[in-house]
């Protein structure tokens, strides 16, 4: 995957309605720690499975 530019970071995280708090004026490094926090805290699926166990598997007994 190519590096994402700061504004390529930004404008992925305002789309997506994540209140940045970093800007163009940042450093790289500040701007992709908010980036990565925002990918984290969006591909978070454990309100899906809160306890990470397949019920499936223990209902077919």
């Amino acid at each position: 995957m190519a590096k994402k530019s700061k504004n390529e970071m930004i404008n992925d995280m305002k789309i997506h309605g994540w209140d940045p708090g970093v800007n163009e004026k940042d450093s790289y490094e500040d701007v992709k720690d908010e980036y990565d926090a925002f990918i984290d805290e969006t591909s978070d699926d454990s309100d899906l499975f809160p306890n990470g166990r397949d019920y499936d598997a223990e209902d077919e007994d």
